[in-house]
């Protein structure tokens, strides 16, 4: 995988279609094919960022997984827990 210093066009494209892949990524489904071919007819992005448009998907599931693990009180869950089980 490249790391292009300026890859902020393929976290772009990630961060818009964030919620069209729900469980994986498909860079065969046709919104996600349509939504590309308008994106490129407006800004053109290097073969080295469009392979990275993955890595920027799965960034964002980890970043919004990590702001639901900040929203729990993940001690008072766990007296919860501790309860069901008695």
């Amino acid at each position: 995988m490249v790391y292009p210093k300026d890859g902020w066009y393929a976290a772009n494209i990630a961060f818009a279609l964030r919620d069209i892949f729900a469980n994986e990524v498909d860079l065969a489904n046709t919104f996600f094919k349509q939504f590309m071919e308008g994106y490129t007819s407006q800004t053109s992005i290097t073969e080295a960022e469009s392979d990275n448009i993955v890595m920027f998907l799965r960034f964002q599931n980890l970043l919004t997984y990590t702001k639901l693990l900040n929203t729990l009180d993940l001690s008072r869950i766990q007296i919860i827990l501790n309860g069901l089980k008695d």
